[in-house]
């Protein structure tokens, strides 16, 4: 249905996985950060594979789910990535739906702006293209030649997705026996990891449980070893869904 609206590409990959996304991000930030890179540089995950499951758990938490590309300049660099990610209910970003596309910035002086209007669509896309040409044509007719998008000094340092900091959302399958959450707990204080919220459902009939952690902020590669690690436990009979958190300004 999207791609008979015009609403996806024609190779439905480039959005699936989010190709499309990624090479957006690409040219934000060049734009916004000086910061010249690849999609293949990225850290790029699409929305195969995602569980109805957890974007009602998502809700019931106080999120909703999104794709985002985010870029943010920070203290040690630029952190570049493409993810699904919750957002919180109440953030902008959560009410841009079906073929509405989003641009979310924070300025030092002005603060969060929102940008939104239709991304994707003949129409839609026509017109954008359109006017980038347009603007170069100008330019270049007075003599203005369209100058690279470059802040002054070095290019900053694009962040290994290992250093990039957030919060996460888990969703496990365990045995219903005592001890599990003392086990779960352990391991996320062992890298320094603090738990947010817990949503524990009643045991199926075959004696698992799911569980779901949402934790505070923490590096990706203490999340990552955490996940790996709570797979591993005696108890744990999955680790079924590890998603991101935002909490953009």
């Amino acid at each position: 249905k999207a791609q008979q609206a015009g609403y996806a590409e024609a190779d439905p990959r480039d959005d699936v996985d989010a190709v499309d996304a990624g090479d957006k991000l690409c040219i934000l930030l060049r734009l916004a950060f000086g910061v010249s890179c690849t999609p293949a540089q990225l850290h790029r995950q699409g929305i195969r594979g995602l569980d109805p499951r957890d974007l009602a758990y998502g809700r019931e938490l106080g999120y909703v789910l999104k794709l985002l590309a985010v870029a943010r300049r920070t203290e040690t660099g630029v952190e570049a990535r493409v993810h699904p990610a919750f957002v919180p209910l109440e953030h902008p970003l959560a009410r841009v739906d079906g073929a509405y596309n989003a641009v979310h910035v924070v300025g030092d002086l002005c603060g969060p702006v929102m940008f939104s209007g239709l991304g994707a669509g003949g129409d839609a896309t026509a017109s954008a293209v359109l006017a980038d040409v347009v603007h170069v044509a100008r330019r270049l007719a007075l003599g203005d030649p369209v100058p690279p998008p470059r802040e002054n000094g070095p290019e900053p340092r694009l962040l290994p997705m290992a250093e990039v900091q957030t919060r996460c959302y888990f969703r496990l399958s365990v045995d219903d026996e005592p001890g599990v959450f003392a086990q779960i707990t352990r391991v996320l204080a062992e890298h320094r990891i603090g738990l947010a919220s817990v949503i524990q459902r009643e045991p199926g009939k075959h004696g698992s449980a799911e569980v779901v952690l949402l934790t505070y902020a923490a590096p990706e590669a203490a999340l990552a070893t955490a996940g790996e690690q709570l797979a591993r436990l005696s108890s744990t009979r999955a680790v079924l869904a590890r998603i991101r958190v935002e909490a953009p300004q």
